[in-house]
């Protein structure tokens, strides 16, 4: 009978065992987390103690505090236009410069360029100041006419030169698309970025109106990896705003 008894306790013990052990670890944990609540309510307490007395002293020396925001590139800069502001300004002298490039009027063009800097033609859109070309005001209908093959940077991908006369240069990096119909219009945007090569133009041209010009796409096969973007970038001289850089962007690897 004991023997029998003894069977029967067993299993009645090992249950026990278990539940107690189960216990055990439940009241740890609530222990656990108590103490990190109490150390989170103790620290939380003191920094805003120590941020208090550091007030406390900035205001003693009549110092201001300035709480910290996450602002956007259009408000990190105060001398950059507001896209509306830029519209105004620009708007119609940018549709002047769109007409003559799609006519190829290049007479037309130069009226626009600023008088000391030139225009700047960027293939991509980073700007490279090392590689891409600057042509002067006087120096557009010349190579316009000719058919000398110029260096306008690399090739995306490849990192082959570009050599390409003006002319194959403006129908393959500049009006690849008919620009003055395109999808959008943005004036100063506080993002440029469409695709994997970074966007510098603000970096490069900091006091500028930029004017981008998108396509999303033209081929629904290809998922809209055939987008394309033209940018104007203008600068003020005096009262009058001049073509500075036209910065043509698409899909890189």
């Amino acid at each position: 009978m004991l023997k029998a008894a003894g069977r029967v306790d067993d299993p009645l013990l090992r249950q026990i065992s278990i539940r107690t052990a189960v216990i055990a670890r439940m009241i740890t944990r609530i222990r656990s987390a108590f103490t990190i609540c109490c150390v989170a309510v103790l620290m939380t307490a003191a920094i805003g103690a120590h941020a208090s007395g550091v007030l406390s002293v900035r205001a003693s020396q009549r110092l201001s505090y300035r709480a910290p925001r996450i602002s956007s590139m259009q408000d990190s800069d105060p001398e950059r236009l507001s896209p509306q502001e830029a519209k105004r300004i620009i708007a119609g002298r940018a549709k002047s410069v769109i007409q003559a490039l799609k006519a190829g009027n290049i007479a037309k063009l130069s009226n626009f360029v600023h008088p000391q800097k030139g225009v700047r033609f960027s293939p991509y859109a980073s700007v490279l100041l090392d590689q891409d070309r600057v042509i002067r005001k006087n120096q557009l209908a010349q190579m316009w006419a000719s058919a000398k093959l110029y260096r306008w940077g690399e090739y995306d991908g490849s990192g082959d030169p570009i050599r390409l006369s003006f002319r194959k240069y403006h129908r393959r990096f500049i009006f690849d698309h008919d620009f003055s119909r395109a999808e959008s219009v943005n004036y100063n945007p506080a993002s440029m970025g469409h695709g994997n090569t970074p966007n510098n133009i603000q970096a490069v041209y900091p006091k500028s109106i930029a004017v981008g010009y998108h396509f999303s796409g033209f081929d629904p096969k290809v998922s809209g990896m055939d987008w394309s973007s033209l940018w104007l970038v203008f600068e003020k001289k005096g009262s009058a705003w001049y073509l500075v850089g036209i910065v043509h962007d698409e899909w890189t690897i």
